[in-house]
């Protein structure tokens, strides 16, 4: 369970935009009314990571990426949610300012509500990072996801032990291992692995690959739940997709009320169950529908 912004932004009020928007994921982790309907809980106070591609002018992007759970042996439950949620502040403030000083940026931000008996730490925190290749080059991939899917048909797909690894990591190897067997198609194999959703498959990707030592960035986001989730799940794991002139992607239905409520300047609809790329030629397209198809 989480809360997410994910997108690209090609000038730097676009790029301000995904700031705004990563500062209310922060206040989003600190208290959420659909969590709080749908679970009980009222925080994501588990960790939060982020992996930030941005440039000034035409200069090489630069490359960030950072995960953090407090989460230890010598802190209580309740001490390390608090040191948590204050990290997301503070982190949420860096990277606004990066942000408005960014002429191009594409962002993954994840904040984390793990679930039961889900490995916790740092290690655990989202977006996963996979090394992988296909013929065109070296690809690095950046996965953070808002569900559950099946771990251990997963673990059985990829020959691993359910125990060593979150559903979400386990997405992301099954991905990579695709990508080096040959494959090229992301969206494809994003589809065909909805089949593993139990309760969300709610997806950000960031893809960096390597030609002739430039980086070549795209996304891809998915968004879809089960259909047997009760009303509050569903409103829980209801994404929206969010565009302005300069800027677009995807967010958590929490962050997308705030952004409302606060005047952020973006236009929201629904995601549906669908699968979107975006990339710095073609900015953000609809690629595929998902099916409960199993």
């Amino acid at each position: 369970m989480c809360r997410l912004v994910a997108g690209y932004a090609w000038s730097r009020d676009g790029s301000s935009t995904l700031g705004a928007l990563v500062e209310l994921a922060a206040r989003a982790a600190e208290r959420d009314p659909y969590l709080y309907k749908a679970y009980g809980q009222n925080t994501h106070c588990h960790g939060y990571g982020f992996v930030l591609l941005y440039r000034v002018e035409r200069d090489a992007w630069r490359i960030l990426y950072e995960r953090y759970d407090a989460y230890n042996l010598n802190l209580s439950e309740e001490e390390a949610c608090r040191k948590n949620i204050e990290a997301v502040k503070g982190v949420a403030e860096r990277l606004k300012a990066i942000l408005a000083a960014s002429d191009e940026a594409f962002i993954i931000f994840h904040v984390r509500h793990a679930s039961e008996e889900s490995p916790r730490g740092s290690m655990n925190a989202h977006p996963f990072f996979v090394k992988s290749r296909r013929w065109s080059g070296a690809l690095e991939i950046y996965l953070a996801h808002n569900g559950s899917i099946d771990k251990t048909g997963l673990a059985h797909e990829l020959r691993l032990s359910p125990d060593d690894y979150t559903d979400s990591h386990l997405l992301a190897l099954s991905i990579a291992r695709r990508l080096e067997a040959g494959e090229e198609d992301i969206v494809r194999i994003l589809v065909e692995n909805y089949k593993y959703t139990i309760t969300a498959y709610n997806i950000a990707i960031l893809v960096l690959e390597d030609k002739g030592g430039t980086v070549f960035p795209s996304m891809y986001l998915a968004a879809g739940y089960s259909e047997n989730l009760d009303k509050a799940k569903k409103e829980y794991y209801k994404y929206y997709i969010f565009t302005q002139p300069t800027a677009a992607g995807m967010t958590s239905s929490t962050i997308r009320d705030l952004a409302v409520n606060n005047g952020v300047p973006v236009e929201f609809s629904q995601a549906g169950k669908a699968v979107y790329s975006i990339t710095v030629s073609e900015g953000l397209v609809k690629q595929a529908y998902l099916t409960e198809t199993k």
